[in-house]
């Protein structure tokens, strides 16, 4: 059971115990924004000591490993699930997942990526020694010559300063040298520049509120920061040892333990890294 710290209701789950941080004060709950409140209960799972500041909003005190933080606009509400249930759902998506892989028109990386940009944060920190938070997926990078771009998979900015552009590769044919040239060039020039890019893009597009979207979850971390490509690949990849870039495999997340989602990961490795290593 999970405990509030403002006035010790105990909920089952984390989804919970946030809706009860996250209810009004008329109905027993304690007003938190339900961003806030999913961030504290999470905290809470993991171990975390926790207050309230003066005016109601949240102070988590300490905690063993960061909460994932996923920037947007979040649901009025979110539905409580008991463990077992999510554990059955996860069990039959994962293994579903695994099953139609070889499939040829099966999308599989594009499954997997959901999964990742909630459990790479905490893998890519302990891999890195530094606390890592998820900023935004499909990132473009703009072509020279039109508005066209091609886009990183996940982007990520790490407590040393230092933004990770993460390319996810489930098949070692999908491996692509001039994708990573691209890639180290892109890096080179440097998050402002980049960014000026996509605002290039925004002035063309039709879809222009939601590349403002974008810039607005980019704007909460420092341009400045160097930027390193992390290549995320079958561990029988040949990938170049190459300057601003690491190459890490499945295999060795998979000897990583997760801090904040332990079960789930351990879901994810022992069902979905064999049919990918």
């Amino acid at each position: 059971m999970l405990s509030c710290p403002q006035c010790g209701k105990e909920a089952r789950t984390v989804q919970g115990l946030a809706k009860h941080l996250s209810g009004t004060r008329a109905y027993g709950g304690h007003d938190l924004a339900v961003d806030e409140a999913s961030l504290l209960a999470e905290r809470i799972a993991s171990g975390a000591t926790a207050s309230f500041r003066a005016k109601g909003r949240a102070e988590v005190t300490a905690a063993r490993a960061p909460a994932v933080v996923v920037r947007g606009p979040a649901p009025a509400s979110i539905p409580e699930l008991d463990g077992a249930t999510e554990r059955s759902f996860l069990t039959a998506l994962m293994t579903s997942m695994a099953a139609h892989k070889a499939l040829p028109k099966y999308q599989f990386e594009r499954r997997v990526d959901a999964f990742l940009a909630v459990l790479l944060p905490d893998l890519l920190g302990q891999l890195l020694g530094t606390q890592v938070d998820f900023v935004v997926p499909e990132f473009p990078l703009k072509h020279a010559a039109s508005n066209q771009s091609t886009n990183v998979d996940h982007v990520y900015f790490d407590r040393r300063g230092r933004w990770l552009f993460v390319e996810i590769k489930t098949e070692v044919a999908s491996v692509n040298q001039t994708q990573i040239d691209q890639y180290l060039r892109a890096a080179s020039r440097g998050m402002a520049p980049l960014l000026a890019d996509v605002a290039a893009i925004r002035r063309a597009s039709k879809e222009q509120r939601k590349y403002a979207v974008l810039l607005d979850m980019l704007a909460a971390f420092p341009a400045s920061g160097p930027i390193d490509v992390v290549y995320l690949a079958p561990a029988t990849a040949t990938l170049p040892r190459t300057a601003g870039m690491r190459v890490v495999s499945y295999r060795e997340l998979a000897a990583l333990e997760h801090r904040v989602f332990a079960q789930a990961w351990d879901l994810f490795r022992t069902v979905l890294v064999p049919v990918i290593d």
